[in-house]
């Protein structure tokens, strides 16, 4: 049995997250790849993109899967992860650069790896609680841009409409001048792979006059909600549509007997500033990186430069 049977096996034995399942991978992209290491019982794989690009051999995490790395069988020890990823390290295919963004609960990542470890930030929406006290532990500002949009009268729908939510999400960085960082393709893709194994909602906030405002798509396994994309039309923010799109997926993610919502985080200040009015839990987790291309350091500078 080759590594992707091995591990597709292994997948539908054992509860994963939705970005370490099988399903996953074999449906958003049409080349991926595993490795796997195994000593005694325990089982560990290693999942992912090899592609290139400009004449480089690059491994990363794949568009809109926030995180990957590295699948243990559930009862390993540190010692043991600790062997099984020295092993699975050794056998990664020559490449020039290599980060991935390890799934929040690989904790210790940064004790046994050789690469440079990162800390990035996401933020975890304890769903257990009362609604009541969901809402009560927002920011007042928060909650009085939700009671805005009652008054307003914007209400929530789910579609299954790509062109749609595309157009909303391309609003949201025409407003800022920017190229959005997902192809409209991939979206379609992952949207279509959501539908496939049950495991996404599309949503959209409107208002009386059947306007579209704002959009989510949001992604979700056995336990966790996942914050995937958004986007919205800046000529209704003063309508707080966001606010109540989001505060809709939360109730709705509880309503489906998840236990946690994943904002997912941000690097950038503003949108970490948003998530936080929402009170979630901030977490931790890891990206590893390494490189191994002088020239593809030297590009990567000048184009984190000239942005």
């Amino acid at each position: 049995m080759d590594a992707k049977e091995l591990y597709k096996k292994f997948s539908e034995t054992h509860d994963l997250p939705l970005f370490q399942q099988f399903d996953w991978w074999n449906r958003i992209l049409d080349e991926w790849y595993v490795i796997t290491e195994k000593i005694d019982e325990y089982q560990a794989f290693f999942v992912f993109q090899y592609e290139s690009k400009m004449g480089f051999k690059l491994i990363k995490n794949p568009y809109l899967t926030p995180y990957s790395g590295f699948i243990f069988s559930p009862s390993c020890d540190e010692y043991i992860k600790k062997k099984l990823v020295e092993l699975l390290l050794v056998k990664i295919p020559k490449n020039d650069f290599f980060q991935i963004d390890l799934h929040p609960s690989d904790t210790d990542m940064d004790k046994y790896i050789f690469f440079k470890t990162y800390k990035k930030r996401t933020n975890y929406m304890n769903l257990t609680q009362d609604t009541y006290v969901l809402f009560d532990f927002f920011k007042s500002s928060l909650r009085r841009q939700i009671r805005k949009a009652s008054k307003y009268e914007l209400y929530v729908q789910e579609e299954d409409n790509i062109e749609q939510f595309y157009t909303l999400y391309l609003h949201t960085f025409q407003r800022q001048n920017s190229k959005p960082p997902v192809p409209k393709h991939v979206l379609e893709r992952t949207w279509m792979a959501l539908k496939d194994i049950n495991a996404g909602k599309m949503l959209f906030v409107l208002d009386p006059d059947g306007n579209y405002q704002a959009a989510i798509i949001l992604a979700y396994d056995k336990a966790t909600a996942y914050y995937l994309c958004g986007g919205a039309n800046p000529d209704y923010f003063v309508k707080g549509s966001v606010n109540l799109l989001l505060w809709h997926a939360i109730l709705l993610s509880k309503k489906m007997g998840k236990e946690v919502f994943d904002f997912e985080g941000s690097m950038i200040d503003s949108i970490n500033t948003f998530f936080k009015s929402f009170s979630p839990e901030e977490k931790t987790y890891y990206s590893i990186e390494k490189t191994s291309s002088a020239l593809y350091t030297l590009l990567r500078g000048i184009k984190r430069k000239a942005t």
